[in-house]
């Protein structure tokens, strides 16, 4: 099973935008604000080396004996948002 978690913040548009492409193509996921999710956030941060840049996006596969997290910062991983959602409609 593949789960794809989304970083954001209220204040952000870029989150904002990030959630409503995804919508907009079905992608489900679990939007989890970094300010009521920190201790996810901080094992997040620690994945890409303390980049802290949202929206960020993890994908998380895991079966019966597994789990693989493939963690995607902005900047790092994805220079847009469009790029950003091909490389996870890629993953999952």
């Amino acid at each position: 099973m593949k789960e794809l978690v989304v970083f954001t913040m209220k204040s952000c548009p870029f989150c904002q935008i990030m959630k409503d492409k995804l919508n907009e193509q079905q992608i489900q996921y679990i939007d989890m604000d970094i300010e009521e999710h920190d201790e996810e956030y901080k094992m997040f941060m620690e994945l890409v080396e303390g980049n802290e840049f949202v929206p960020a996006l993890m994908v998380i596969d895991e079966d019966n004996t597994d789990q693989r997290i493939t963690p995607m910062a902005p900047d790092r991983d994805y220079k847009t948002i469009e790029e950003g959602i091909e490389k996870v409609k890629n993953l999952l």
